[in-house]
């Protein structure tokens, strides 16, 4: 038989461990969550920009002319272009406007017309640019005809004789004849008067002028 002081004793014992067998599973805590990783920014596309867009007329050339540009992009994006000359022209596609920098358009009539060149970058973003062309007839003005070197008469003229010459293309001389005619102020002639139904016909052909 256990005394009062033994039963005691055990009683404690075992309560004793029976709190710290509950103790230790109430010190545990869950893991905390981890943060979510924040979003990266969107990249910001830069669109293209034309530095430079020029027109020259080709010189002896009727009507054509040359345009010229110069494309950059901040974002060294791959750039393709359209030019539309204007006038009802058609439209030329540029696949690569940085390796191609000019094209040959020819207008169908002088005028001013107003050009418009697009570029446009891979990721779709575009800008262009009007340009004013002013086109001449610039072919060279074709050579003049050189003049005949005519031959020397063989009919000449003697003393107080005047020679005058008149050559028909169809070598029909019937009907011609030459009005003369004096008075106070003019007595150079001094033959019959002549009607002008009957004029001085011809005397005589020189084989050169008639």
């Amino acid at each position: 038989m256990l005394t009062t002081s033994l039963k005691q004793l055990t009683v404690c014992v075992a309560l004793s461990i029976g709190l710290v067998a509950c103790g230790g599973g109430s010190d545990s805590e869950p893991a905390p969550t981890p943060p979510t990783p924040p979003t990266p920014p969107t990249p910001v596309n830069n669109a293209p920009s034309i530095s430079a867009l020029t027109v020259a007329q080709i010189a002896e050339s009727a009507l054509e002319v040359t345009f010229s540009w110069q494309v950059t992009d901040a974002d060294n994006d791959d750039m393709s272009c359209e030019l539309n000359p204007g006038s009802q022209l058609a439209s030329i596609s540029i696949a690569d406007c940085v390796a191609t920098t000019s094209a040959a358009v020819t207008y169908s009539a002088v005028g001013t017309y107003t050009a418009n060149l697009a570029v446009t970058d891979s990721n779709n973003s575009s800008s262009n640019k009007d340009l004013e062309v002013i086109v001449i007839d610039n072919s060279p003005e074709p050579e003049p005809e050189p003049t005949p070197e005519l031959p020397e008469p063989v009919v000449t003229a003697g003393d107080d004789e005047l020679v005058i010459f008149y050559n028909r293309p169809d070598g029909n001389y019937t009907g011609w004849g030459l009005h003369l005619w004096a008075d106070t102020t003019c007595t150079a002639y001094d033959g019959p008067v002549l009607e002008w139904s009957a004029p001085q016909e011809q005397s005589g052909d020189d084989p050169n002028y008639g």
